[in-house]
């Protein structure tokens, strides 16, 4: 009970904000007649009793024809029971009523996500982004539908509106990367890594992002300045020596990709399962040879 009267006061609140009463205004009869059906309909609502919730929004639209709340909260119901085809038009309608309205819009465009009328949604997120555009979640779902949209040179801009807000963070680089490269766009991945260099050139992990991007790819004469300009700034750093040690391998260098492997699985930087991939590469022969001096080194490092 207590907490039916909470979400009934939230949603009060919530439909209000946007509204400008006028100060020291005295409701008019159509008024007191509205605020009763849309506060009956709440309760109703909020008590799962949707049917008896429509009939009292139905009752407050018939007195006020232009109540954008209700059009609102009519549209989340219909959202709540996958009738997302009435959601839109009665969220269309709020919408429309109240233009600044920010959570009028965010329903929307969520209602549309869920029917995959992301053209349509992607619209409706960047107006949502602009009523509020400090708000990450705003955008990393204008974000989501941009990329299921396939429209990934606007969902970039979008990702460094993120990156303003939260700072430099390794996953929305990582989605970045792999936004490139599904398009397979390698150069666009690498172009990721060479903005970050160019505003933070002392960081080594940018340089060795790159690089691995040109190995993962057979492009190793384009990761050798990256490599070498990493092994200046950082040559203890783990994943550095792990891209060398690929390097070294596809170059037929054994002994300088055998001591950057070593280096590589000692150090602390790099991820186990990385550690574990370079650690397969030497011992795929066990299984028709005895165990070398160097396999026993990596094995136990």
């Amino acid at each position: 009970k207590k907490l039916s009267i909470f979400l009934l006061l939230l949603a009060l609140c919530m439909v209000a904000y946007p509204q400008k009463a006028k100060k020291n205004a005295e409701p008019t009869p159509t008024d007191r007649k509205v605020s009763t059906f849309f506060a009956n309909a709440l309760r109703n609502y909020y008590t799962g009793n949707y049917e008896a919730a429509e009939r009292s929004f139905r009752e407050a639209l018939a007195a006020n024809p232009s109540h954008d709340a209700t059009f609102f909260m009519l549209g989340r119901m219909k959202a709540d029971v996958e009738n997302y085809a009435e959601a839109e038009e009665n969220l269309c309608k709020a919408c429309q009523l109240n233009k600044s309205n920010v959570w009028y819009w965010r329903t929307l465009a969520q209602v549309l996500d869920h029917q995959g009328k992301y053209s349509e949604s992607v619209k409706v997120w960047k107006t949502v982004c602009q009523l509020n555009p400090t708000d990450e979640e705003f955008l990393f779902s204008y974000a989501n539908a941009l990329w299921n949209l396939g429209n990934a040179k606007e969902l970039f801009k979008v990702m460094d509106q993120i990156e303003q807000l939260v700072g430099v963070t390794e996953s929305i680089t990582q989605a970045k990367v792999e936004i490139s490269l599904y398009k397979n766009d390698v150069k666009g991945a690498v172009g990721v890594y060479d903005k970050l260099i160019k505003k933070y050139p002392n960081n080594a992990d940018y340089y060795v992002g790159a690089a691995d991007i040109y190995m993962s790819n057979n492009m190793s004469s384009q990761a050798i300045p990256y490599l070498e300009k990493a092994a200046k700034l950082d040559a203890n750093n783990g994943n550095v020596q792990q891209v060398l040690a690929y390097y070294y391998k596809n170059t037929g260098n054994e002994q300088a990709a055998f001591e950057a492997s070593k280096a590589a699985l000692l150090s602390p930087d790099v991820e186990l399962d990385k550690k574990l991939s370079i650690l397969r590469i030497y011992l795929a022969p066990l299984s028709t040879s005895d165990p070398t001096d160097q396999q026993m080194q990596l094995a136990t490092a």
